[in-house]
């Protein structure tokens, strides 16, 4: 069984399915705006949560509704690259970096599958995806208690991980 440390990392915003790139080294004091320096539009639904690796060159992005998370060079910011997709067990909902860089963890809701018949009752917890982001691929998963895992955040000092559960979809909640 791998063990895993944990750190804080970077975040950064999405809009309109797009990531907005932008350099805050530009003068904030004199001008208190951001300079866009581009767009990286994301192909399928929605990127909706961000985080950045340590040395700053690759963004990790979720997008809910293909129940995927994303991958993007950004090495050179003017001209950001797809690096790949990973397919999730569910809903990702947020994600976060590890200090090392080795690590995108997300946390992931179950889906339910209404053509099956299945309702809000059937909703089983959520999990944690280790995400090895050299490999790009899955390196481990963990079962989570509560249902509706929403946000994800790491200690400064990389020991601990934080997981708000929303228990939204939770009926006797």
């Amino acid at each position: 069984m791998k063990r895993f440390l944990l750190k804080s990392l970077y975040f950064t915003s999405v809009t309109f399915s797009s990531l907005l790139l932008l350099n805050s080294r530009t003068s904030l004091a004199r001008s208190h705006n951001f300079v866009l320096l581009n767009r990286y539009v994301v192909g399928g639904s929605v990127a909706e949560i961000i985080a950045a690796s340590p040395d700053g060159n690759t963004l990790v992005f979720t997008n809910a509704g293909d129940s995927q998370i994303g991958l993007v060079d950004i090495s050179n910011p003017k001209s950001p690259a797809a690096v790949g997709t990973l397919d999730m067990p569910g809903e990702p909902t947020s994600v976060t970096v590890t200090p090392n860089g080795q690590y995108a963890i997300a946390a992931v809701l179950d889906d339910i599958d209404e053509d099956a018949g299945e309702t809000l009752a059937d909703q089983q917890p959520g999990v944690l995806v280790f995400i090895d982001l050299e490999k790009r691929e899955i390196a481990a998963q963990v079962s989570l208690l509560g249902i509706g895992p929403d946000s994800i955040d790491i200690s400064p000092d990389g020991s601990k991980l934080a997981i708000a559960i929303e228990d939204e979809e939770d009926t006797d909640n």
